[in-house]
């Protein structure tokens, strides 16, 4: 049997990581998050709240002397 591929995300890893950086420093929420990249970058291929917060709860968070790091889970 051939096992079944995951449909790729939408949106890169890098975008949402940038995203988490902006949530954590700025302390926006995701409404917030979603509307602020949405203005940055325009409407065009933007990702909603729903998406921001699904994605950005995979992520490992830690913050370190102001840093922020970001990392994948798995």
């Amino acid at each position: 049997m051939i096992p079944k591929e995951a449909t790729p995300f939408k949106y890169a890893a890098g975008m949402i990581m940038v995203a988490t950086m902006l949530r954590t420093a700025y302390g926006f929420q995701y409404r917030q998050l979603s509307g602020f990249i949405t203005k940055t970058l325009g409407e065009y291929n933007t990702p909603d709240y729903t998406v921001l917060w699904r994605r950005i709860n995979q992520l490992d968070v830690k913050i370190h002397n102001g840093f922020v790091q970001v990392l994948d889970r798995k």
